[in-house]
């Protein structure tokens, strides 16, 4: 399988963060909307400190009680409403 310059399986990091989000409700905690979702830490991580992916994999796992699903819309107006970074895609 192809992988990209920094090593890692692109297609596996996906499947893993699906599982996550499925594990987490699969839909948005503010709107329910089930698409466009994205993995939100409810308290925030130091800058780049979640950053390269299978080191976000495994700190998603080991904190799932600080993680939260998110649409891309509610997760952007969270970080802009508390006046954090937003480092998403």
């Amino acid at each position: 399988m192809p992988t990209n310059p920094e090593g890692y399986n692109q297609q596996y990091f996906k499947r893993e963060r699906k599982k996550i989000i499925e594990k987490l409700g699969g839909k948005c905690a503010e709107c329910g909307v089930g698409s466009k979702l994205e993995i939100h830490h409810i308290k925030p991580c130091g800058m780049g400190a979640n950053r390269g992916t299978f080191r976000r994999l495994t700190e998603w796992k080991r904190n799932m009680d600080n993680l939260q699903v998110l649409c891309h819309d509610c997760h952007v107006d969270w970080h802009k409403v508390n006046g954090v970074e937003y480092n998403g895609r």
